[in-house]
């Protein structure tokens, strides 16, 4: 029991550390930081929430029935793998065959060839991806810098997301702290 607490406090730990050495960090290959706080927008809450609702589950539900739906799942996702991976073998299969002894180039990025392309992608990036034009605090209309407004209300609803979470866990209670609704975990 002891070594759950102390795997969850040495990830925050870690997270936390390498959070603060990414923050002014630049993207090498965009005009924008190199973590993505959108993408942990979406994602954050969710896996939260997700961490919240298992323990919940695992100290309701048998032990069989946990074990039973964790089998159903890694099958379900093993069978999506598998289907994935043998459809992009079956691809580049075809693509090596047809290119029969041409050189393949390989590029880590693609390029857009119409511009209307270019302007739909440009149009669909993320806050973080793009610099967004604006008045700069100098007056100075240019790029938004990522330290702008937009960003603080990002790490301001994830704070949030993190506060609500603490404080549901403590109102559930569990150890030696018994919860104030009388739940009993």
């Amino acid at each position: 029991k002891h070594a759950i607490a102390l795997s969850n406090f040495t990830i925050l730990g870690g997270a936390i550390a390498n959070t603060l050495a990414n923050l002014r960090r630049k993207h090498p290959d965009r005009d924008g930081p190199i973590i993505d706080w959108d993408l942990i927008l979406a994602m954050e809450p969710l896996t939260i929430f997700g961490a919240v609702f298992g323990s919940l589950l695992s100290k309701i539900l048998p032990n069989f029935v946990l074990t039973t739906m964790l089998v159903i799942i890694l099958a379900m996702i093993g069978q999506r793998t598998l289907t994935k991976g043998w459809s992009m073998f079956r691809e580049e299969s075809r693509t090596l065959r047809r290119s029969a002894g041409m050189e393949l180039e390989m590029s880590p990025r693609a390029t857009l060839a119409e511009p209307e392309d270019i302007q739909d992608y440009m149009a669909f990036q993320s806050d973080s991806e793009s610099a967004v034009t604006g008045p700069s605090r100098s007056g100075r209309s240019g790029p938004a810098t990522p330290g702008s407004s937009r960003l603080c209300c990002k790490i301001g609803a994830l704070t949030l997301c993190f506060v609500g979470t603490c404080a549901l866990t403590l109102l559930k209670g569990g150890g030696r702290m018994a919860s104030p609704f009388g739940f009993e975990c």
